[in-house]
């Protein structure tokens, strides 16, 4: 079982990396949900001026969830910022290394559950890894849009994205990893009669 799984993570991981990677350095879809400051140099000097180093900035900010703090967030603006002061390399393998090694063990996972079912249906294995895709779409979209006020333009491309890249792994994952031979069943009950 453990040989099928890490099949499962090379092939699924190396699968959805290939995607993410045309999805966001080759298709356009992601850049025209994303909006530049009219001054970056401007905003950049504030928020430099305004921190005290680096992580997750909110405005308005608030830790006790006051009723003045709430209506500041009713009048806006409501701003939910990661703020790295000392810049980031993007062209740092690392990065790239890292997000293989996410997608590697998101495949591996996924693999495990689907040795797990009883579904020796190429397609019904497809769909299985797909809805795995909707639903890590669904949960990482939604609440930024119920909570963050992300724009619905911008979650829906990052759910589609999601959907996408778990269903092309998924075309892949279904084809080599083969349903467990019952081991993973094999202290479940029998079915009803």
């Amino acid at each position: 079982m453990v040989g099928k799984i890490i099949k499962g993570a090379i092939i699924g991981g190396i699968t959805a990396f290939i995607w993410v990677m045309i999805s966001w350095m080759l298709l356009p879809w992601h850049q025209t949900t994303m909006h530049g400051f009219k001054s970056e140099a401007q905003v950049a000097a504030v928020i430099t001026q305004n921190i005290e180093g680096g992580g997750v900035y909110v405005l308005p900010y608030s830790d006790d969830h006051s009723e003045e703090s709430m209506e500041r967030a009713k009048h806006g603006p409501v701003i939910w910022a990661t703020v790295t002061p000392g810049g980031i390399d993007y062209a740092n393998p690392w990065h790239y290394i890292c997000s293989f090694i996410t997608y590697l063990i998101a495949a591996g996972l996924i693999s495990y559950l689907l040795l797990c079912t009883k579904m020796h249906c190429y397609w019904g294995k497809v769909c299985f890894v797909t809805v795995i895709g909707i639903i890590i779409g669904w949960v990482s979209q939604v609440p930024d849009m119920n909570w963050g006020g992300l724009p619905f333009s911008a979650a829906i491309v990052d759910f589609l994205d999601s959907v996408i890249t778990w269903f092309l792994a998924g075309l892949l994952m279904a084809k080599f990893v083969s349903t467990c031979c019952g081991h993973c069943h094999k202290d479940a009950p029998p079915p009803a009669s």
